[in-house]
């Protein structure tokens, strides 16, 4: 067995396998369900005769190109997480839409010096999230390039009426979060602020752990959409952060929104953190989407408001309100002390040349009003 799935010598000749077919049907086949010979065809095929229980049925599908990044991780987790970050990171924008993902496919370019253990490991961490949402791996795609490249291809079904968009939030709707927002983002500044050998070890191994399985919840808005297809009323997944949510909101609903300081929940670590980097605790909340893909944002009616935290918690998943829609077009903050301060437009933009560090810092300085 060659050590890289690539050589001078044996050109393909991956894993052990004589050729690019023969690893599909001997490697790949293992994960996806159409390479092996009894299923092989050049498409997915999806009968939707299958989902007759579904009625006025509506496919949702969503394609992602998600580019292997730099988180803090247990060594050993560093190709497999890259499985699940692209898994998850697909699947999610399927599950912000209110639908289960059933099928996952993707385009997969390998590097002629990545090595077989490397490759197995990104569709363990692929298989990781996709048993997890019970979605079945169907095939994709194989190429062979100068670096590893990988796009994933995820599909869902539900109906007209169950369907979650970016539009249809209303004054009086409540604005929550899946998850604790600004961990992921406290992690990445720490990291790149060299302060991580500052914190406590418990800390330490919280935030060593926090990225490995970065999936957001599906049984929950699943079940929502399906018993109470009103309460829901928009959502999105927080892919660049709850500001550009925010502004979608109004640019989709014409619209404003409100978040209030005091119902934004804060992790120790975040109390933590924010002291070494010298920011208000609550401003973790309006980080750049580094907690991706964990998170989602939903605009809820408020006569649903029980009932939905009552599924979430059902599943062990938490639902945190943190804000509100209001008539007007402004979007505010109000801190704790009652202060409102007008929240300005801001995420990740990466054609920019200077770093997220320094404009989140800089967007942060305009919410506090204050140099930090």
């Amino acid at each position: 067995m060659p050590n890289n799935l690539n050589n001078e010598d044996k050109n393909l000749q991956i894993m052990g396998f004589i050729d690019e077919k023969s690893f599909l049907k001997g490697f790949i086949s293992k994960y996806a369900m159409t390479a092996g010979s009894t299923h092989f065809d050049d498409c997915v095929l999806i009968d939707l005769n299958n989902y007759k229980n579904i009625p006025d049925p509506l496919l949702v599908y969503s394609i992602d190109h998600p580019s292997k990044i730099s988180r803090l991780l247990p060594k050993e987790l560093e190709w497999r997480f890259y499985g699940r970050w692209v898994a998850a990171c697909t699947c999610s924008d399927v599950i912000a839409m209110g639908a289960k993902p059933n099928g996952f496919s993707m385009d997969l370019t390998i590097s002629k010096d990545i090595e077989d253990h490397q490759l197995a490991q990104i569709y363990d961490g692929i298989e990781d999230v996709l048993k997890t949402y019970d979605t079945e791996f169907e095939g994709g795609n194989l190429d062979v390039g100068d670096n590893i490249e990988i796009v994933g291809f995820s599909w869902g079904l539900t109906s007209k009426q169950n369907v979650i968009r970016r539009h249809g939030a209303k004054p009086g709707d409540i604005i929550a979060v899946t998850t604790t927002l600004g961990i992921g983002w406290a992690i990445y500044l720490i990291q790149e602020l060299g302060l991580m050998d500052s914190l406590e070890p418990v800390f330490k191994d919280s935030l060593s752990n926090y990225n490995s399985m970065p999936i957001s919840p599906c049984g929950p808005v699943v079940e929502i959409v399906s018993k109470l297809p009103k309460a829901i009323t928009s959502g999105m997944d927080l892919t660049d952060g709850l500001v550009e949510f925010l502004y979608t909101i109004r640019e989709k609903n014409g619209y404003g929104s409100i978040i209030f300081g005091s119902d934004l929940p804060i992790n120790p670590v975040i109390e933590v953190v924010s002291k070494y980097c010298q920011v208000d605790s609550t401003l973790f909340n309006f980080e750049p989407g580094y907690d991706t893909p964990r998170n989602h944002c939903y605009t809820i009616s408020p006569e649903y408001l029980a009932e939905v935290k009552t599924i979430y918690n059902k599943y062990s998943w938490d639902l945190f309100e943190i804000g509100q829609i209001i008539e007007d077009s402004t979007i505010k903050f109000v801190r704790k002390n009652r202060m409102e301060i007008e929240i300005p437009f801001f995420y990740d933009d990466q054609f920019k040349k200077s770093s997220v560090i320094s404009r989140w810092r800089e967007f942060i300085n305009r919410i506090s009003g204050k140099e930090i």
